[in-house]
């Protein structure tokens, strides 16, 4: 899994995550 692709979709998982 390349890290840099994930970037794109951590903003979006983080978010729900983070509440």
């Amino acid at each position: 899994m390349e890290g840099r692709g994930v970037v794109l979709v951590s903003p979006v998982t983080a978010d729900d995550d983070d509440e």
